[in-house]
């Protein structure tokens, strides 16, 4: 049975409160309304600077009852800010076992690690243990090739924004990141010249994972732990090994993460998270406890307005390389570019001159459609994990831009 979800929660908790609201309305009127005043003042200025209008709960879960008719199986999605926490769940979170999707379930994290692994990259390059302007191959000489054909002009900034123009992976049975990255190779040349265009590549982010375990000289899942999740407290995410099978997670699907730290393994089955966590991590890299300053601002700095998707890709949530892409500047109903630090920048119309923007990362996998937005400034942020029988295609990322209308721009067209 289908079930949706919402209510306030325990800070630092995954309990929600039962019948907290009407407890709420007799006891805290007076703190209501200070809140209420100071969401309204954390959310002054203009839509086009990131600021996202009042909660509209109603919308959010219409959006979420409506998905199971478009194909997905279970869902989990987390709205946090300024106005609150609102948590919604429909169908089933594992498929193996039947178990309803849960508010506090593991999800397979999936595109979103390229967040994890990117703020690794610029955390080394604020270290100076790199340079996102130095060539991929003075980190990988011996896995890409050089030459007129090759990949001499490969930065390791490339890797992040998504310039690098590396062709696509071809297969997700794979051991390692290394093994992943020579398959792709294989599989075709360079989809464009580095830095012509831009276009989402499962294939940037593995040797960007590769590049960290050379820079570091330590496994990928040790500068996880030591750098982001333990200090962050981030307690439910973690990597996991091939065939593991944790609850709402699938042995065998394919993820961003699948197969990174190739020692021993650590991480050949993948990252999983939870809503909640995920949503830390996401709070924490908006408002710069995760990087010096001078790498904080490739967060939200874009690549020359002439860099653009190639032509032929979409505005999908996914954004993968042979399907989808981010979207060029002026397409689609919500354009989308990637930074140089690897957010991706959506803008959504919402009948303002510039649109309210959000950054973060949407991603797709065997069985899974997931995204992770927020607004600079924080107030809003969202947090969502999709299940699907089928490949998530098209149809799954749209259910993506569904959340984020909802949960980033609802409040202001339904208020005018």
């Amino acid at each position: 049975m289908e079930t949706t979800r919402t209510g306030s929660r325990r800070a630092g908790t995954g309990t929600p409160q039962r019948g907290v609201e009407s407890r709420t309305r007799v006891r805290g009127a007076g703190w209501a309304a200070l809140a209420a005043g100071l969401s309204a003042a954390m959310r002054t200025g203009s839509a086009g600077t990131g600021e996202a209008p009042p909660l509209d709960r109603a919308a959010l879960r219409r959006a979420v009852d409506g998905m199971t008719a478009g194909g997905v199986t279970g869902a989990v999605v987390r709205v946090a800010g300024a106005d609150g926490h609102w948590w919604g769940t429909t169908g089933t979170g594992d498929l193996m076992t039947g178990e309803r999707a849960r508010t506090d379930g593991l999800l397979r994290a999936g595109g979103i690690s390229a967040l994890f692994i990117g703020t690794l990259v610029l955390q080394l390059a604020g270290e100076g243990l790199l340079s996102l302007d130095a060539p991929v191959r003075d980190h990988l000489p011996d896995l890409l090739p050089g030459g007129p054909d090759g990949y001499d002009a490969v930065t390791v900034g490339m890797l992040l924004d998504h310039t690098s123009g590396l062709p696509g992976p071809h297969s997700s049975a794979f051991r390692s990141p290394g093994e992943a990255v020579e398959a792709a190779l294989r599989g075709g040349g360079r989809a464009f010249a580095p830095g012509e265009h831009q276009q989402e590549n499962d294939v940037n982010t593995w040797l960007a994972a590769l590049v960290v375990e050379r820079a570091t000289g330590r496994p990928l899942t040790r500068e996880l732990r030591e750098r982001i999740t333990r200090p962050l407290g981030l307690c439910h995410t973690r990597c996991v090994r091939a065939g593991a099978h944790e609850a709402g997670v699938r042995p065998g699907d394919a993820g961003v993460l699948e197969a990174t730290a190739g020692r021993g393994g650590e991480c050949a089955g993948g990252m999983v998270s939870t809503a909640a966590d995920l949503d830390r991590f996401l709070d924490a890299l908006l408002g710069g406890r995760l990087l010096a300053p001078a790498q904080q601002r490739l967060l939200f700095e874009l690549p020359e307005p002439g860099v653009t998707t190639p032509p032929g890709t979409g505005t999908g949530a996914g954004g993968r390389a042979g399907g989808t892409g981010p979207g060029a500047p002026a397409e689609g109903p919500m354009p989308r570019r990637i930074s140089r630090g690897g957010l991706t920048r959506v803008v959504l119309p919402d009948g303002t001159p510039d649109g309210t923007v959000v950054w973060g990362r949407a991603g797709t996998g065997p069985g899974y459609v997931n995204g992770l937005f927020g607004t600079r400034d924080r107030t809003r942020r969202l947090a969502c994990s999709l299940n699907r029988a089928d490949p998530p295609g098209p149809d799954g990322e749209r259910h993506v831009d569904d959340l984020i209308r909802a949960a980033f721009t609802a409040g202001r067209q339904a208020g005018g």
